[in-house]
């Protein structure tokens, strides 16, 4: 049963009956699938008797979800008084963290994390080191938060999260990657206005690419996790730039809607394509001795998850024109991304070089971006239809013209 590390302990005595009890419920099923016998019958019957008690009880000292939803179904706003108060006394008062300043940066973390702030030091080090000096005055407070009771918090503008799990299943880089990006994010400030979502993903891509473990050798797996991570970034970015103003407008308009938006798209596909470009030269440079990046056929992905924010951005911009339409855009490419991340089997779309497959899923990827570009053509369509007028032809009256409807 899954156990989060802010719940308090479960009694061991129970938890072991439970699984006791499981075991000899399982074993017994397994026996009256060959012939059904008073003795097999009664311990499957007293087997389920004692797992389920014993597994409601074992579970019903897990705070979470069971706590959490009240509030939430009622509306209301989760602060720190609808939580327990021994939640309340660890997690969330004034005493609950421990904290350490190292550089310029300050981190807090809870009495039995303080020995985590060095790993957390390892990852936002080398993005402080990138900033100019006149910066590193204004360093957000690397703050822990509890997994379970982070909504009723305090967030603020001065503190960046991290949670209670750290490199579990090999996934350091990953954890270090995420700390540094929100840092990063929380530098730049992205709330990216006007026209500009593409030229702030553009700096964002590039700082995450150079500043992630900065001044270290990158592995062949992190460039390639960033570099994937960047495409859809900029793929989501380029989305916004196919909002056109003309498109409400139902009158004469001096170019065409198809023109207008086919240099939107290719403008946008440019300043993406030349954004990834950039960032892989930059992986490249960085990469250990002895390891490669397969640029070319990443390059193709790169290129469809562009292609497919612009196109689902098109198809959003024929119904509501504006800038909702960049907001679909984003919202149809992180559908396709997140089906194709849980599919699975032999041709995943998301192997490894030396994975086994990776030259057919490069021949789909190349099939793919075809389709899509082909497709993004009839969404430059204009939107106003044409509409052939009935025309009554014949005389009446004194030899006059019919009017024309």
């Amino acid at each position: 049963m899954f156990h989060g590390p802010d719940w308090p302990a479960r009694p061991s005595g129970l938890h072991v009956l439970y699984l006791v009890a499981a075991v000899a419920l399982f074993a017994a099923v397994a026996l009256l699938r060959h012939g059904i016998r008073p003795a097999r019958l009664a311990a499957a019957v007293t087997a389920a008797a004692v797992a389920v008690p014993a597994g409601a009880a074992a579970t019903a000292a897990a705070p979470g979800g069971e706590e959490m939803n009240p509030p939430l179904a009622r509306g209301m706003k989760f602060t720190a008084r609808l939580v327990p108060a021994r939640v309340r006394d660890r997690y969330l008062g004034p005493d609950s963290r421990r904290c350490e300043k190292r550089g310029a940066v300050t981190y807090c973390a809870f009495p039995r994390y303080v020995s985590w702030i060095p790993l957390w030091a390892s990852a936002v080090e080398p993005v402080v080191e990138a900033l100019p000096p006149a910066a590193r005055g204004r360093l957000p407070v690397v703050r822990q938060y509890s997994d379970s009771w982070w909504m009723a918090d305090d967030h603020d503008d001065r503190s960046i999260g991290t949670f209670m799990v750290w490199g579990r299943a090999g996934a350091a880089d990953a954890h270090r990657g995420a700390l540094a990006s929100a840092l990063v994010g929380r530098l730049v400030r992205l709330r990216a206005t006007g026209d500009d979502p593409l030229a702030v993903a553009a700096a964002l891509a590039l700082l995450m690419i150079s500043a992630v473990a900065a001044g270290a050798a990158l592995g062949w797996g992190t460039a390639l996790t960033l570099l994937r991570m960047t495409a859809v970034l900029l793929g989501a970015a380029a989305a916004f730039t196919v909002s056109d103003a003309m498109d409400a407008d139902t009158g004469a308009t001096p170019v065409p809607r198809r023109a207008r938006q086919g240099l939107r798209r290719a403008l946008g596909a440019l300043g993406a394509g030349l954004t990834w470009a950039a960032a892989c030269t930059i992986a490249v440079a960085r990469l250990r001795a002895g390891d490669e990046l397969r640029a070319p056929g990443m390059a193709v992905e790169a290129a469809v998850c562009v292609a497919v924010g612009l196109l689902s951005a098109s198809v959003a911009a024929r119904l509501h024109p504006g800038r909702v339409a960049g907001l679909a855009g984003t919202g149809g490419l992180l559908a396709a991304v997140s089906v194709s991340l849980v599919a699975r089997g032999p041709y995943w779309p998301w192997p490894y070089p030396q994975e086994d497959g990776w030259e057919e899923v490069r021949h789909g990827w190349l099939a793919a971006l075809v389709v899509v570009v082909a497709l993004l053509g009839p969404a430059c369509g204009d939107l106003r239809s044409r509409i052939r007028r009935p025309v009554r032809r014949g005389r009446c009256g004194r030899g006059r013209p019919a009017p024309r409807w």
